[in-house]
């Protein structure tokens, strides 16, 4: 069943003089519920651009954003937007457990020990049972990073957006938070956009990788990972499939750098 839909969008920020950069230029795709789908491209080609297109909270300047076939005007309730700066989004005044009650507090029809007894869940889904009386100051950036996922999976949306959220931990611990995200997507009901400049990341964790061009951006390749799960940190990476994605996608990815988007191309398996 489809759950969201980008049609033909486009992002122009104006400048002062001249005609404004484009980010996006034409960026269609279709994400079904429960994918998990992961977006790569050149660097500043306007991947956390589209996420915050697609999330509400930037209008495009053409094309329409569709949830469950509605149009997308302003953020939904549905959706959960996930960033990249995961020290910039907690608010160290509160604990950890208050962190993640935070989105709980205006959820209707969940009484206050309800509200506690879900974030407590989200906390052990993601590793922190124990950790709930600690400040976000407290702890290290993955389990900060650990914070703002149990924040979100907390809410129960019907789709996550993710904004390269393990670009600033060490590579141990970025396995570790795939591994956790791959388990709370297998075990939920969620429907994961998943941004990140890292190829081999992008093929571990989704069912689909959008490769995008250089800016303006289109999509180059929609590409289907036929990798069985669950997948496994070095079985998985050491697979000839593996390699072949990873090979393909840095060769379209590194196309970009030295001519300008080519025309879109057909779906690869």
């Amino acid at each position: 069943m489809e759950l969201l839909r980008a049609r033909a969008l486009q992002k122009v920020y104006p400048q002062a003089r001249g005609q404004g950069i484009v980010a996006l230029q034409d960026v269609s795709f279709a994400i079904h519920r429960g994918e998990f789908i992961s977006i790569v491209g050149p660097s500043g080609c306007g991947k956390t651009t589209l996420l915050m297109c697609l999330s509400g909270l930037l209008e495009p300047t053409a094309g329409e954003v569709l949830l469950h076939g509605r149009r997308v005007t302003a953020p939904p309730r549905e959706m959960i937007l996930i960033f990249q700066d995961y020290s910039r989004s907690l608010f160290p005044w509160r604990s950890v457990l208050k962190n993640v009650l935070f989105g709980l507090e205006r959820k209707r029809g969940l009484r206050p020990p309800d509200r506690v007894d879900t974030a407590r869940r989200a906390l052990d889904q993601v590793g922190l049972n124990g950790f709930e009386t600690m400040y976000p100051w407290e702890l290290s950036g993955g389990m900060q990073q650990r914070v703002a996922i149990a924040r979100g999976i907390a809410v129960a949306p019907e789709i996550m957006l993710m904004d390269e959220p393990f670009a600033s931990v060490d590579a141990q611990t970025r396995a570790e938070l795939e591994d956790t995200l791959l388990d709370i997507w297998q075990a939920g009901s969620q429907t994961i956009l998943f941004v990140t400049h890292d190829i081999e990341e992008s093929i571990y964790l989704a069912d689909r990788v959008l490769v995008l061009s250089s800016r303006p951006s289109v999509i180059l390749e929609e590409i289907r990972v036929e990798l069985p799960r669950p997948r496994h940190q070095l079985v998985t990476r050491e697979e000839s499939a593996f390699l072949r994605y990873r090979h393909h996608i840095y060769e379209l990815i590194k196309s970009q750098s030295q001519k300008g988007p080519p025309e879109r191309g057909a779906s690869h398996g």
